[in-house]
């Protein structure tokens, strides 16, 4: 189901959580939310499920609007709250036969489809035990089958991977690969490691607001994502040195930061340690330090939140 969202504002009291926001998802697309805590995903993702109604705006699925076909566009939706909510006292098969229910799923199919869930899930050998005993990533696992049970066409996941080990994360990555070809899928997470390896668009959330959405080759050719190099160089004027730095060729951007240390952005394939050897060797200039400046994939929020 292609997702429009149009202009969504959610307040609560003078707080406002989500600030106007409008994106589209496509049919079969895997989009991420990523951000930090408290920048409206989480609003974002109940508004989508319909759990919450926005202030303003809607929010339409294959041209439906979900506030006018709440019921049946809600049978289309599977949803996994940040936290996962369960009845502790309930073993894992009774509660997913439970969620198939809610969604009038028949009993025969619900058994059918849990037996397959439960094993694209890893939850197999803890079918019986009651899901208050459940591991944290056992119980993640628990979330996103039961966001499955009815066969959504739209898959919402909150924070799926928060609080998890590698080895669990890796798993319910494995969950998510196995499901995207059949489903539209929307993932929130503060890992952006976790986004990229799982999405095929970024968008990027800070105080209630949309700051930037990138495709993931986007994202890997961001200015910010460039090789970067700190440059200290003695023997000339600092003005004459950026000069003949931003001269060079692969260098995008001379930025001096202090005491006459200097930030060079490069391009992605470029080597310009030698022409900077050698363009101090011919003026008479030493060069004091240079060294990498390590990126990373989380300096794509720092630059989109500065723009």
């Amino acid at each position: 189901m292609e997702i429009v969202v149009e202009n969504i504002t959610k307040r609560f009291g003078h707080q406002k959580a989500v600030d106007a926001i409008s994106f589209n998802v496509k049919k079969g697309e895997v989009v991420g939310f990523w951000g930090p805590a408290g920048a409206g995903k989480s609003t974002t993702m109940k508004i989508l499920a319909g759990i919450l109604s926005p202030d303003h705006g809607r929010v339409t699925f294959d041209n439906r609007a979900l506030h006018e076909f709440p019921v049946k566009l809600k049978r289309n939706i599977g949803y996994m709250a940040e936290h996962n909510p369960v009845y502790e006292k309930m073993n894992v098969v009774d509660f997913l036969l439970l969620i198939g229910k809610l969604y009038s799923v028949t009993r025969r199919q619900a058994t059918a489809r849990i037996a397959n869930i439960m094993h694209l899930c890893g939850l197999e050998e803890d079918k019986h035990k009651n899901t208050g005993e459940l591991s944290r990533g056992c119980r993640q696992r628990l979330g996103v089958a039961q966001a499955l049970v009815h066969d959504p066409n739209v898959l919402i996941l909150d924070e799926p991977a928060a609080g998890l080990d590698p080895g669990q994360i890796v798993k319910i990555r494995n969950i998510i690969h196995a499901v995207r070809e059949e489903k539209t899928v929307i993932i929130s997470s503060r890992l952006l490691a976790e986004i990229e390896t799982t999405c095929e668009r970024v968008v990027v959330m800070e105080g209630g607001k949309i700051v930037d959405s990138k495709t993931l080759p986007e994202l890997r050719d961001s200015p910010c994502m460039a090789p970067c190099l700190r440059v200290s160089i003695r023997g000339g004027e600092i003005r004459q040195i950026k000069e003949a730095l931003g001269s060079l060729p692969g260098v995008r951007r001379v930025a001096e930061i202090e005491n006459q240390c200097i930030e060079l952005q490069c391009a992605r394939e470029s080597n310009v340690k030698p022409a900077i050897f050698d363009m101090c060797q011919q003026r008479g200039w030493y060069i004091a330090e240079l060294t990498p400046v390590p990126t990373c994939p989380e300096d794509v929020f720092r630059h989109a939140t500065r723009n």
